[in-house]
């Protein structure tokens, strides 16, 4: 029913959804964080686990490890670099910039899926 593709970016809209539930809250709920950890957890572990079959699927298995290095080291670079902007800079403002970026990234996510699908002829979804 829903290919990797669709379920990356399900999950990355409804982590937005729940950051802007938490900040337009007022963020001061311990029950609405531990949900929102809980939430910001499964999606982030599913989109991690189900990139790499979309890079296996899009790329193929002969520079398998290649490109999930890269992927990878684009992860190491944004867990270090997103704890030190939300300390130096207002939760609130980062955690809005953050959901914003994920709308984009799933918007993007599903636009390159399509066309890259439309070319290569190779079932992403």
């Amino acid at each position: 029913f829903w290919g990797p593709i669709k379920w990356v970016s399900f999950t990355a809209i409804v982590a937005a959804a729940f950051i802007f539930i938490f900040v337009f809250t007022g963020n001061t709920s311990y029950s609405l964080f531990m949900i929102f950890v809980v939430v910001l957890g499964i999606t982030v572990g599913s989109s991690t686990t189900l990139l790499a079959v979309i890079l296996m699927k899009a790329f193929g298995n002969k520079y398998f490890g290649v490109n999930f290095g890269i992927f990878n080291v684009a992860m190491l670079i944004s867990s270090y670099v997103g704890p030190q902007l939300a300390v130096s800079e207002n939760i609130n403002v980062f955690l809005g910039v953050g959901a914003a970026g994920l709308v984009i990234g799933a918007i993007l996510f599903l636009i390159g899926g399509v066309s890259r699908n439309k070319e290569t002829k190779i079932k992403l979804f």
